[in-house]
């Protein structure tokens, strides 16, 4: 079964530095219609750095949307032709000080699905690619988390 939904019209609403939306009139596979209101996110990429006891290094950061700080690994957008893995390189050298001897790509991410279900569903088009790291620690400038 071609599940496929066809773009009938397209209309833009905003155009910024890391997200752009866009909201699509679509025909559905059943020949009915409906709306996606679509969020595309640049680039981005996120560390998951362990130390040698498998702790993982963490970042303290403000986020204006939650009004307050969390804890988050290293992570940032990817700028224009950067590998992935130079931008997780970079980041974690960048918000932690930290380099790390071995990497390893673990996964990449692609949210579709909203934990919301409307009528007009919000989908992102955001693709994350997590890496693994090694650490070689600096003393004293990181906050670990104990291993699970």
């Amino acid at each position: 079964m071609d599940l496929t939904e066809k773009t009938l019209s397209r209309r833009e609403i905003y155009d910024g530095r890391i997200v752009h939306l866009h909201v699509d009139e679509v025909e559905l596979p059943d020949g009915s219609c409906s709306v996606r209101e679509v969020i595309d996110h640049c680039p981005c990429v996120a560390v998951v750095a362990l130390d040698e006891q498998d702790r993982v290094l963490t970042v303290t950061q403000y986020r204006y949307a939650f009004g307050r700080e969390l804890l988050e690994i290293p992570a940032g957008k990817r700028e224009k032709g950067e590998e992935p893995f130079v931008t997780a390189q970079r980041e974690l050298q960048e918000e932690t000080g930290a380099t790390a001897d071995h990497w390893l790509p673990c996964v990449m991410l692609s949210p579709s699905t909203p934990r919301w279900q409307w009528e007009k569903s919000l989908v992102t088009t955001e693709y994350s690619m997590l890496f693994s790291s090694a650490l070689k620690l600096a003393a004293g400038i990181l906050r670990l988390l104990p291993s699970l």
